[in-house]
């Protein structure tokens, strides 16, 4: 997760936010504005920090494997693909749902925590003017 907020916050940071008040000046909402403007241009940013985690991802994965051949204990990528490989379970479909409640909650904090700064702060903060 560390590597895509150093990635999509440099892009931001690079960007800047004169392309969003731009589009919040021509009648668009934060929402237009974000979708229309900020998203296409963080694409390219987007795309490297799908590489990148899908690359640790994996990497996780295989040493996990090779660490935990014939070991009493199981971590949650090897019970992963032992699930894949054998069918969905209850209990494999428990584990996705949790950690994608998990997940979920970190995005929702994270949203939180950005509204709360912007209502202590400049009420016109733009998404990309992210301060260091």
């Amino acid at each position: 997760m560390s590597f895509v907020v150093i990635i999509v916050r440099g892009r931001l940071s690079a960007i800047g936010g004169q392309y969003e008040e731009a589009a919040r000046d021509l009648g668009a909402s934060r929402v237009q504005a974000m979708r229309l403007v900020l998203l296409p241009m963080l694409g390219p940013a987007i795309f490297a920090s799908l590489m990148v985690v899908f690359a640790t991802s994996v990497d996780d994965f295989v040493i996990s494997s090779f660490l935990s051949t014939g070991a009493a204990t199981e971590t949650v990528p090897i019970k992963i693909y032992s699930g894949a490989r054998a069918g969905s379970t209850p209990a494999l479909n428990a584990l996705a749902t949790v950690m994608l409640l998990i997940t979920l909650l970190a995005v929702l904090l994270a949203a939180l925590v950005v509204r709360r700064m912007r209502t202590q702060g400049d009420p016109n903060a733009t998404m990309a003017g992210i301060r260091a």
